[in-house]
């Protein structure tokens, strides 16, 4: 351990306290506040190494070196040691697994090198079959490829997104407006899981969304069909 001050060091001294060593807090009654706080700092480092060296002898390296890429053990060790970790902690998978599958939505999800404008249609009438009364539009900014999922309300919104990300894809981005359905905290979570960018058109500004557009080439086509 360094210090910047003698003073420090003249103190930890007179009590004998030893860098090298591990003593018991009691010990620190002759240092001053600074030097207390400095030494719990330093004593909390050295046991969280002396427990990753134990975590170490304890690791079954024939299941380690798989996960590895069969590397040496030398260089998994060293790798270990330059590591932080910190993974390990939050997954609670100790020693590591191997996946045949990634276990991250984001990269299970296929991508669609595009973006997405959606809005909702609604209808005064039900639909036959369900009696649905809106749907929600997905069309793609390049590809101008539509999807359309009937909903009992906007509310349905966040089940519906997750059902043309699985039957479709997972756009880079997802414009719609600032209607409370599309950008709730359930649209965000569901954005964040799948690594979607959010994007919304500024109020009265109808242009901006560019799936307003094709709903209205949706209900000229309907009318004429239904005539």
């Amino acid at each position: 351990m360094k210090h910047r001050g003698d003073s420090i060091v003249l103190q930890f001294a007179e009590v004998g306290l030893s860098v090298g060593g591990v003593v018991s807090i009691d010990s620190l009654e002759g240092l001053c506040k600074c030097c207390r706080a400095l030494y719990t700092s330093w004593l909390s480092v050295q046991t969280n190494i002396n427990q990753m060296t134990t975590k170490k002898k304890n690791i079954d390296w024939s299941k380690m070196i798989p996960c590895f890429t069969w590397k040496p053990q030398h260089v998994i060790e060293r790798t270990l040691d330059c590591t932080t970790q910190f993974y390990r902690t939050t997954n609670g998978r100790s020693p590591m697994r191997r996946y045949h599958k990634t276990r991250t939505a984001a990269l299970r999800a296929r991508r669609l090198d595009e973006a997405y404008s959606t809005d909702t249609v609604d209808s005064s009438v039900p639909a036959i079959a369900g009696g649905k009364t809106s749907a929600q539009v997905f069309v793609g900014v390049k590809s101008k490829y539509a999807s359309m999922y009937g909903m009992h309300s906007v509310s349905e919104f966040p089940e519906v997104l997750k059902d043309f990300i699985l039957d479709t894809g997972a756009p880079h981005t997802l414009i719609s407006d600032n209607h409370n359905a599309e950008t709730s905290e359930k649209v965000k979570k569901i954005q964040r899981e799948y690594g979607i960018k959010r994007r919304t058109s500024e109020p009265k500004k109808q242009n901006q969304n560019f799936c307003k557009r094709h709903i209205q080439d949706f209900k000229r086509d309907t009318i004429k069909l239904l005539d």
